[in-house]
């Protein structure tokens, strides 16, 4: 399970696409670890 929380969340309509970027780097990174594949 993963939960991550954003506190300093916008209330617009669409997501930057820095935290767009830093949400898929930080779901490719969870993946890869419980894979436990090593870069």
């Amino acid at each position: 399970m993963m939960i991550r929380i954003d506190v300093s969340a916008n209330r617009g309509a669409g997501m930057q696409l820095s935290k767009d970027i830093d949400l898929t780097t930080y779901i490719c990174a969870f993946t890869l670890f419980n894979m436990g594949i090593e870069l």
